[in-house]
């Protein structure tokens, strides 16, 4: 759409009346990416009074080398799951199957699926909404990955060499953080205080992967401890834990 002063002003008021002079960022983030924001001003302005996201705002977020749909079904990429995407390339040489647990926007997946370009991927998600993101998203390989519902393993055949998961992993009694008032509280909050997925994930993984393979999970920076438990008590073994770009413990690795 054309943008012109007035309305590029009244943004800004908007901005200016709900964060005030902080996330300078993400207001000329926003009024960059106007003209090819198919929606009304309007619509913007009511957005940005509702706290929605500015990934959600613009419909689509860097990730990677890739730039992904999104909208409130699925989680907003965040840089922290980049360095996921990192270690497996300088760890994993080649891979010719992946599993990607959670697949939400399909960013992981695909990703991947560009790195490994021969390897067989998978993406599964038990939201019928995500899944409709990740394939819009998928015509970046070509339609490559597979992406199809599951809850976690409930429709998975195959064996894998490599799993990878961003699981819901904040206790709900964190549910009142306001900045994830606008992402899927399927996609973000577990029982058990946060754990509840990832103790399903690494009890079933070693089902579905070959021997040898790797599975790799992000996680709360609090969790490292049961986590690396969790591995070793499943018959996991040099299990490694690594940290985001804010030096905090978020990601485990293990091998079968």
């Amino acid at each position: 759409m054309k943008i012109n002063k007035e309305q590029i002003k009244e943004i800004k008021q908007s901005w200016s009346s709900q964060y005030g002079d902080t996330y300078q960022e993400g207001l000329h983030f926003l009024i960059e990416h106007l003209p090819n924001i198919s929606k009304d001003i309007k619509e913007i302005v009511d957005e940005i009074a509702k706290n929605k996201p500015v990934q959600q705002i613009i419909g689509e977020w860097p990730f990677y080398d890739g730039t992904y749909v999104l909208n409130e079904n699925v989680l907003i990429p965040r840089p922290e799951t980049e360095v996921m995407i990192d270690h497996i390339i300088s760890h994993v040489k080649s891979c010719k199957s992946i599993l990607d647990l959670g697949t939400g926007s399909g960013c992981i997946a695909i990703e991947l699926s560009k790195i490994y370009f021969n390897s067989r991927v998978h993406g599964v998600d038990k939201s019928y909404k995500a899944l409709e993101v990740a394939k819009k998203n998928n015509h970046q390989t070509l339609n490559k990955v597979n992406f199809y519902n599951s809850d976690w393993f409930s429709n998975i055949e195959d064996k894998f060499q490599l799993i990878v998961s961003n699981p819901p992993y904040i206790a709900y009694e964190n549910a009142k953080d306001k900045s994830l008032m606008h992402e899927p509280e399927i996609a973000l909050f577990a029982k058990n205080e946060g754990m509840s997925d990832i103790e399903h994930i690494t009890f079933r993984a070693k089902n579905f992967l070959e021997l040898g393979g790797r599975l790799y999970i992000e996680h709360g920076h609090d969790q490292k401890n049961k986590v690396q438990k969790l591995f070793k008590n499943n018959g996991f073994r040099d299990i490694e834990t690594f940290k985001d770009l804010a030096g905090k413990e978020r990601f485990s690795l293990a091998k079968l």
